[in-house]
Parts: C-alpha cells; sequence; structure tokens
C-alpha cells in the first residue's frame, strides 16, 4: 500500500513541482498575495523535496551525494530548500542562503500606463538573499525547474 497516491517516481514529483508553478504564475498575474503566498510555499516544498525522491531512487548512475552536490550548487533550490524547511518549522537551525521573502507594489513612471491612464501599482513578491540579492518569485520557481531538468536530462530520467 503507498501514501503516495498518484506519485511513483522522481519525474511525478517534478511533474507535481510543474503544476504548481502554473498555480504560482497564475497567482502572480491575479496579484492576490495569500494566493501567491500560498502557491510559492507548495511550490518550495514540492521542488525542494524531488531531492528526497531522488535519493530514495538511487541508481548506478547516480548517488546521494550526487543528488547533494547538485542541490548545494543550485541557488534556487537552496532558496526552495530554505522556503520549505521555515514554513514547516518556522526556525531554521541551519545557515540558510536567505533573508526574507518581501511584497512590494511598484507603479509605473508618474502612475501612468503606457496609454496614458493611471496604472494600478504592480504587487510582486521578491525573495532577498543574505548577499542582499533579490529575485522574482516566478523566476525563481523557474530557475529551480530548470535545474532539476537539467539535473534529469543529465542522468536520463
Amino acid at each position: 500500500m503507498s501514501l503516495t497516491f498518484g506519485l511513483k517516481t522522481p519525474r511525478d514529483l517534478l511533474e507535481k513541482a510543474h503544476r504548481e508553478f502554473a498555480i504560482l504564475e497564475s497567482a502572480a498575474m491575479m496579484q492576490d498575495e495569500t494566493q501567491v503566498a500560498d502557491a510559492l510555499f507548495n511550490f518550495a516544498v514540492t521542488a525542494y523535496h524531488v531531492k528526497d525522491w531522488l535519493e530514495h531512487h538511487l541508481s548506478r548512475s547516480r548517488s546521494a551525494i550526487d543528488v547533494d552536490a547538485y542541490v548545494a550548487r543550485s541557488p534556487a533550490l537552496l532558496i526552495c530548500r530554505d522556503l520549505c524547511n521555515a514554513g514547516k518549522h518556522v526556525v531554521l537551525e541551519y545557515k540558510a542562503v536567505t533573508e526574507a521573502v518581501l511584497a512590494s507594489s511598484e507603479s509605473t513612471p508618474a502612475g501612468l500606463a503606457p496609454d496614458g491612464s493611471r496604472s494600478a501599482p504592480v504587487y510582486r513578491v521578491v525573495v532577498v538573499r543574505k548577499d542582499g540579492s533579490a529575485i522574482d518569485s516566478v523566476t525563481l520557481a523557474a530557475q529551480a525547474l530548470d535545474d532539476w531538468e537539467r539535473f534529469f536530462a543529465t542522468y536520463g530520467l
């Protein structure tokens, strides 16, 4: 009996992360802070835990060390780790690469849209790294997926 209904392989979990990315993109386009928060957390949990599935489904061509080393070289996957663990445990007990997740509202110069009408502020969620750099949440998620797709391609998964 399985507790992972509908999920059997690391590829299945990565496909779930792709679906959650679509939900995050949609929430960002709708400018809904609550939905973005939920979608970002859900994406981070799934994307980071692809690692666990890969480690459980080892082969002769890749080891747990290969998976861990790959994640350690991926800024996007390390941020997913931090967001996932902070959401689950509140306090991180390791040295995180992520400083904060911030919401911002930006408007075009003088508050005007390209057609000259008044524009509404654009709501974004950005992730700030410990080094002070920031990345948009949707861009972060796309990078995490790209990183996993490269790993899967390298190992023929």
